[in-house]
């Protein structure tokens, strides 16, 4: 797929141009999500999100995109772009020339054995103390555990 240029963009949206500015964590409650609800919206964010992946050469895996500590881009917008894991390989196999059908399988979940995930460096997008965000995070991940752990119980 082609995309356009960021001025394409903007002209097509008559705003600023859409461009990962951080990321996060999934579920940040710092940034709502984007709401997927206009497929023309939708392509905006996506193309915004495989540019900036593309640019800092990041390969990753969905379940690292829903898990890891900066694995959520956010945009200018000021939304995060939170995508199912398999949506994620989809891009990830865009991103990185991978054409077969079910190319897209290896960087949903587990990644590819011979290249290591490549993720967003924090001292370049985190504006806030880095050590107020790994506690929210960790605190995050604390109540998806104790979540998981009552539906166990249930």
């Amino acid at each position: 797929m082609n995309y356009p240029e960021e001025n394409q963009i903007a002209e097509i949206e008559n705003a600023e141009p859409l461009k990962v500015v951080k990321w996060t964590f999934w579920g940040d409650t710092q940034f709502p999500e984007v709401q997927w609800t206009n497929a023309e919206e939708d392509r905006l964010y996506e193309e915004a999100v495989v540019r900036a992946v593309k640019e800092h050469g990041y390969r990753f895996t969905g379940t690292e995109h829903q898990r890891a500590e900066y694995g959520t881009p956010v945009l200018n917008d000021g939304k995060q772009y939170n995508v199912s894991m398999r949506h994620w390989g989809r891009i990830m196999a865009e991103v990185l020339g991978l054409t077969g059908e079910y190319d897209y399988a290896i960087w949903a979940w587990w990644g590819s054995d011979e290249q290591e995930s490549i993720m967003p460096d924090p001292t370049e997008w985190c504006e806030e103390d880095l050590e107020t965000h790994t506690e929210r995070w960790q605190q995050h991940e604390r109540e998806l555990w104790e979540e998981e752990l009552r539906g166990w119980k249930e």
